[in-house]
């Protein structure tokens, strides 16, 4: 029994990472029908794909190999491009980099590299150019950690306390990069000793050493300072950096920057404009404040407040939320007692609660601006989740999955298809296509995978 149920778990998770590089298949495809045999090609085509939003070009894959850990999450890697035309691979730079990312019309890369300043790469040209020059050295002075300002990545503390690793931003118009700037030269140092080797350094696999090594690490503990945060924003085109002007209470973190998606314009001569977007949290971490700058004037103003007396807010809802072209805002809050949507104007006023069923949100899959449907996944028993589309228009809201246990669900680029992972405490993992019928319904495509032949054997 104990050997089934370990290949029923070691089934389920190869099936899970293959469904995910489908997804991925699926959408840089524009949603094209593809057998499993013709999956199977491209598989084989990309080993090793970047996550979600890092590698977006129709034409180049963004790809990496040769990883070396820094942090929880943090690693520098080699990478390369894959260009899907010419069968041919595009190094980004002699040195191993840590968080590239390439932007929305496949041009330009940015990344970091171990003096912790930001690089960007022209694909159309070859070329790497600095986009900063930070020289301030640190006290170790470790090959991997060789500088106290960090450019566009984070620090330990954001890396550990935030969960994130990159804190830069192409604009949706692919013409400037907005990057938070960390600087620690202020913060005090932690030392620490080692005693055991490192099998990657060539030393016998996790035994003493003779001598042991001193490291150190910026590290705040509490009432220290902290890294001193701010906003820049870089000009692709002339190569300039503007400083974004944050008011002097924030002092505090920085843990997410974006933009808002270009504007439309509503006179013949204007142009689609954009606004960066910087969240702010106190050092407490029970107040968040979301301000909204203009990356030319370098001006911000104050757009969205929640604070808390009791308890911390929970700044991760951030990355839920979904910003309109008309500059209307979705806001996903636990502010009244569920995790709930609520819309907003562009200057920042509640407009009204989209969500008004007592169920908590727990995935924002995004918003369909041409049916102007907002889809999402939400709890309606501790056990369950089931997948709702919301007419923002017509202020309606369809279920679109049925069923006791887990309904995940993985759109295309343009919203004509998903693939609904399925589970539940009897029923192992089911991966089925379902495609857009017109007036927000669905139909059922068909079934990629299943686990069929495991189930039975396990019931018999």
């Amino acid at each position: 029994m104990k050997h089934i149920l370990l290949l029923l778990l070691l089934f389920i998770s190869s099936v899970s990472i293959r469904a995910d590089r489908m997804m991925d298949i699926m959408r840089n495809y524009n949603a094209k029908t593809m057998s499993v045999a013709e999956m199977d090609s491209v598989l084989e085509a990309y080993p090793q794909p970047l996550p979600e939003g890092k590698g977006v070009s129709m034409r180049y894959k963004l790809e990496y190999k040769n990883e070396q850990k820094l942090f929880r999450h943090s690693f520098y890697a080699d990478y390369y491009l894959v260009d899907t035309q010419k069968k041919d691979t595009l190094w980004l730079s002699d040195a191993p980099v840590r968080d590239a990312h390439m932007s929305p019309n496949g041009k330009y890369v940015v990344y970091a590299k171990a003096d912790n300043n930001l690089y960007i790469y022209k694909v159309d040209f070859k070329t790497e150019v600095a986009i900063t020059n930070s020289e301030a050295m640190s006290q170790e002075g470790d090959e991997l950690r060789g500088t106290d300002i960090y450019n566009g990545i984070s620090d330990w503390l954001y890396e550990e306390e935030f969960g994130t690793t990159a804190l830069f931003a192409f604009s949706p118009d692919n013409k400037q990069v907005a990057f938070v700037r960390l600087d620690e030269t202020e913060v005090p140092t932690f030392s620490w000793q080692t005693f055991l080797g490192d099998e990657a350094r060539g030393d016998e696999a996790r035994g003493t050493v003779l001598y042991p090594e001193l490291h150190s690490l910026r590290y705040p503990k509490a009432g220290a300072a902290n890294a001193k945060a701010s906003v820049c924003v870089y000009d692709i085109h002339y190569k300039t950096i503007r400083q974004i002007q944050l008011p002097d209470y924030m002092d505090g973190y920085l843990p997410r920057i974006t933009w808002t998606p270009l504007s439309t314009p509503t006179k013949k001569d204007e142009q689609p404009t954009c606004d960066l977007v910087v969240l702010h949290l106190n050092r407490d971490q029970n107040r968040m404040d979301v301000l909204k700058g203009n990356p030319k004037s370098t001006v911000c103003h104050p757009y969205y407040k929640e604070e808390s007396k009791k308890y911390f807010v929970n700044y991760e809802l951030f990355d839920e939320w979904q910003w309109l072209s008309d500059g209307r805002v979705v806001v996903i809050s636990e502010k009244g007692g569920y995790t709930q949507a609520y819309m907003y104007s562009s200057q920042g006023i509640e407009q009204r609660l989209l969500t008004t069923e007592e169920r908590d949100i727990t995935k924002v899959y995004g918003y369909d601006p041409a049916a102007q449907t907002l889809y999402y996944q939400a709890a309606n028993t501790p056990m369950t989740r089931q997948a709702y589309a919301l007419n923002i228009k017509k202020n309606t809201t369809t279920q679109l999955t049925k069923g006791e246990g887990t309904h995940d669900l993985h759109f295309s680029a343009d919203w004509k298809r998903y693939i609904q992972c399925y589970h539940s405490t009897t029923t192992p993992h089911i991966y089925t296509l379902y495609k857009a019928m017109g007036n927000g319904q669905w139909a059922m495509d068909k079934e990629l995978l299943n686990n069929d032949s495991i189930l039975h054997a396990w019931k018999a």
